[in-house]
């Protein structure tokens, strides 16, 4: 973990000037007392109290060796049980004593230190062995009347014979007192004040004063601060921590811990955020720093290159310190994402108010509908991504998603992108992965030595020896246009990306014939428009081999679609053939449209299907591309003749709506035409 607050390390707000008064003050105003004397050191919590103690005992070290100081601490959280706590104190005290060196002889007092040390322990025996409370009781009857052990008054006159004796002063330090039940703290007052309020004996005891306040009223039903002010003899409270301490402390910590893991960060619009944002009121104190910077440690390391650092550590924040809103953000944003496909909803500035948490509905602001990442960072990887949003929470790449290591290995000289991208789609992570390398602000820079990065991209596709999705399509297409972003130099490549499809002056395989289509119908998206005007000026030399490649492979491709094997790819050379070689369209379509599942084929291109693929729409919107003159009536005539048994129940009903609505645009057609 990064620090606790229990330990004195760094003096982060001067506790330890105010540790040394204290024990100045003890060590020199009381150094005649020889009564018992309790110091109380009050503050709220979180606010330093075991840090304090921490101190204060190292000056008492510094002094114990000249001036006769002796030093117990008691965590009293570690000790508690109702009928244990006073026991195991009285433990602690005596083993503590037993084990110090003195300077006189103690041999009677030590001998009755020892015997009461053995009562104690034989009582702890005793009721992990006996399950019977009169045995218990009879036990420890038996023992004390036979060993001689006496009361506690007998232990208290030793211990204070062996102070007294050797002129030592006894200081106890009492820490997380107000960690403890209301019974517990009762029982700890009420035996400082009647069974250990021993001579030359100092208690320091660290409160959070309103805590023990409440036990007591509890408890004693009396007015808890004036039975307060019975018991404490003197009264220290803790400085307050001042806000602009507590950012110093909390940056120069978090500053450090990044530095750890490598993570060079800008952290000004962090620090915008605890001034302006309110991302300071969760850190109220040491112990918050804390909470949140040891949750860090534990949850940044497995995901700290794969998120915005900026959103996850303001999250991590709501996380801490508002967990409840934090589980509702993990539920929400996804559903409301799934509503918005149908219903007029959306994560905005409605849906952060709905927040009640102040601090947290500021902080959601910032996270959900600011753009302060984009200032900076080329891909900020926000929350509010939809493609990155999972990771935040699950603290771990999703197992449809690609790490950044995907991404450095795609983009690095020398690497085997065959295997890397067989990898990828074995493992169902190519739909994000395509989707990241067509983000054209990564922080990707490619020089003319990653020139073959493009037929590497195309040639692993082309290679495929099954069809390809068709849910990838766009995503080739805009990946690869993408990639001419990364290089320094945008002309040259668009030289190199052209010449990987087009090699020997012909299309490269299926997937560079439909990113020449692209060129050629001025579909180039996603870069800038001088990219676009250079692939312009690559028509005039990659129509020919283009149209040369589709008369070579018409008989081929339309036997895909007689045989009802159709893909994507096959969809696309459809429209390239009708577009730049209308004539030879003209006649393949006319050869082949006896054929069921030519119409088929067809038909789909003017059908909006619903998820289970029925026709609710006619569009004819590529009518004059598809069916230009009397195809469509052609197409009608051989719809009428196809055999229901050879199509299956949803194409045949399909190519029936569609027929029913062609007849209604053939017979308008036809009226007009006379």
């Amino acid at each position: 973990m990064i620090a606790t607050d229990g330990k004195a390390d760094k003096d982060l707000l001067g506790r330890d000037i105010f540790a040394r008064q204290i024990v100045k003050s003890l060590t020199s105003s009381f150094k005649d007392t020889s009564e018992s004397l309790v110091v109380g050191i009050a503050g709220n919590w979180g606010s330093g109290k075991s840090t304090l103690l921490s101190y204060i005992k190292n000056h008492l070290d510094n002094q114990s060796s000249g001036q006769g100081i002796k030093i117990i601490e008691f965590n009293s959280w570690g000790n508690t049980g109702e009928d244990g706590l006073e026991r195991n104190f009285l433990e602690t005290i005596l083993e503590k004593l037993s084990g110090f060196k003195w300077g006189k002889d103690i041999s009677k007092a030590n001998q009755k230190l020892k015997k009461y040390l053995s009562y104690l322990k034989y009582v702890k025996f005793l009721k992990h062995t006996n399950g019977v409370v009169k045995g218990i009781l009879d036990g420890v009857d038996d023992y004390v009347n036979g060993e001689g052990v006496g009361t506690v008054g007998d232990l208290k006159e030793a211990i204070g014979g062996l102070l007294a004796e050797n002129n030592v002063k006894l200081y106890i330090l009492i820490d997380d007192l107000d960690r403890l039940t209301p019974k517990e703290i009762t029982a700890v007052f009420k035996m400082l004040k009647v069974n250990l309020n021993m001579v030359n004996t100092f208690f320091l005891i660290a409160y959070d004063k309103e805590v023990v306040i409440r036990a007591l009223e509890t408890e004693y039903g009396v007015n808890g601060e004036r039975y307060l002010e019975k018991i404490i003899q003197v009264d220290f409270s803790m400085p307050p921590v001042l806000e602009r301490q507590l950012e110093e402390i909390f940056f120069s910590r978090l500053k450090a811990y990044l530095i750890k893991l490598e993570l060079n960060v800008d952290l000004e619009d962090l620090q915008s955020a605890w001034r302006l944002h309110g991302l300071g009121e969760y850190l109220q104190s040491i112990r918050d720093i804390n909470r949140y910077l040891n949750n860090l440690v534990f949850s940044l390391p497995n995901i700290q290159n794969d998120i915005f650092l900026l959103d996850f550590l303001l999250l991590e924040a709501i996380r801490t310190f508002d967990h409840r809103s934090y589980q509702r953000l993990h539920i929400e944003i996804p559903m409301i994402r799934r509503q918005a496909i149908w219903a007029d909803v959306a994560v905005n500035e409605n849906f952060v108010k709905r927040f009640t948490n102040g601090t947290t509905a500021s902080l959601l602001d910032l996270l959900l509908l600011n753009d302060y990442g984009k200032r900076k960072y080329m891909d900020p990887k926000r929350l509010r991504d939809p493609e990155y949003f999972e990771r935040y929470f699950s603290l771990m790449v999703p197992s449809t998603d690609v790490t950044e290591s995907y991404i450095t290995a795609f983009f690095s000289e020398g690497s085997n992108k065959f295997a890397l991208l067989s990898q990828i789609l074995g493992t169902d992570k190519m739909h994000n992965f395509l989707k990241r390398i067509s983000n054209p602000n990564l922080e990707i820079r490619l020089s003319s030595s990653s020139k073959d990065i493009f037929a590497n991209f195309i040639g692993f596709w082309n290679q495929r020896p099954d069809r390809i999705d068709y849910s990838y399509k766009s995503l080739i297409i805009s990946a690869y246009f993408n990639l001419i972003n990364f290089f320094d130099d945008s002309h040259k490549a668009v030289n190199y990306a052209t010449e990987a499809v087009s090699l020997n002056r012909k299309p490269g395989g299926k997937i560079g014939f439909v990113i020449i289509y692209q060129i050629l119908i001025d579909r180039v998206s996603g870069v800038s428009p001088a990219v676009i005007e250079q692939f312009r000026s690559k028509k005039a030399g990659l129509t020919a081999p283009f149209e040369k490649y589709l008369a070579d492979e018409s008989g081929f491709s339309f036997m895909h679609f007689r045989e009802g094997e159709i893909s994507w790819v096959d969809s696309t050379f459809l429209f390239a053939m009708a577009r730049f070689l209308q004539k030879e369209y003209i006649e393949k379509l006319e050869e082949n449209l006896q054929h069921p599942q030519m119409g088929v084929a067809i038909v789909k291109h003017f059908l909006l299907l619903d998820q289970q693929g029925n026709a609710g729409t006619v569009d004819f919107g590529q009518r004059e591309l598809l069916l230009p003159g009397g195809l469509l009536a052609k197409l009608l005539g051989a719809i009428r003749g196809y055999s229901r048994s050879e199509l299956s129940a949803l194409d045949y009903k399909n190519l029936l709506f569609f027929a029913e609505g062609a007849r209604e645009l053939v017979r308008s057609e036809t009226l007009e035409s006379k």
